[in-house]
């Protein structure tokens, strides 16, 4: 698969991926929290960071605005993303916010950056090893987290949405977690720790059946103690994780 070519044929800028990006900055998800907690310590020891596939940076300033001391750039592929949020990042005075437009797919060589850090933007794309090759090799990272659509098997999915009435068309993937740890060791790295993201509130689903958008269901455990939140988007099951990737 080209995914250069295929990144290209759904990345737009539309007003409803907009809305997506720009609310974070008032209301991050939880999904943000739980990241920032998950690598609070690898952000607090990183003197800069860049932030693949960013939109208009909002989750990166959350970031940001917690660790002061450290150097955030949000990237991102299309342009007017990155021209909103430098205005709103501007107006809110984060001093250690930059930021860059960028092609995931061909990155310049660089060492600048010691740490990268990626909030649901793997599963996006058509299909996952280039993208983390591209890290491993143009930025040489110390660590690479993210967090997107995972499994714990061995079993891959590449899911192909198309939403019939907006005419949309874009990938929901869910990647095997063994896979990305063969695609970290042939390059030098190695998932460090890894975690499931259980969202703590919940979440209407929506009125309009005919477009993606994320609610949550509860469903007793088999011990019948716990109460857990599914999160679904249209007719997809959404099994989000975190991973750490360190230096071997």
């Amino acid at each position: 698969m080209d995914s250069k070519k295929a990144a290209d044929d759904w990345t737009s800028f539309d007003e409803r991926q907009l809305a997506y990006h720009t609310t974070q900055w008032k209301n991050p998800k939880e999904s943000t929290k739980a990241f920032e907690a998950f690598i609070a310590h690898r952000l607090d020891g990183s003197r800069r960071i860049i932030d693949l596939g960013a939109g208009t940076g909002a989750a990166t300033a959350f970031l940001a605005g917690r660790h002061p001391a450290t150097d955030f750039v949000a990237a991102d592929y299309v342009s007017d993303f990155l021209r909103i949020g430098e205005n709103v990042a501007k107006n809110q005075g984060l001093d250690n916010l930059a930021f860059r437009q960028l092609d995931w797919m061909e990155m310049p060589e660089t060492t600048e950056f010691d740490g990268v850090v990626s909030l649901q933007t793997l599963s996006w794309l058509p299909e996952p090893v280039e993208p983390l090759v591209q890290v491993f090799t143009k930025l040489r990272p110390e660590w690479f987290a993210l967090t997107s659509l995972f499994y714990e098997g061995d079993i891959s999915c590449t899911i192909s949405v198309h939403e019939h009435v907006t005419g949309q068309r874009f990938f929901y993937n869910v990647y095997a977690i063994p896979e990305i740890r063969r695609v970290c060791a042939e390059h030098g790295y190695h998932i460090a720790s890894t975690k499931r993201f259980e969202i703590g509130i919940d979440l209407e689903k929506p009125d309009n059946l005919d477009a993606m958008g994320t609610y949550t269901r509860r469903v007793v455990t088999e011990s019948s103690d716990t109460i857990e939140r599914l999160q679904i988007s249209g007719p997809i099951l959404m099994p989000w994780h975190m991973l750490l990737i360190e230096r071997s």
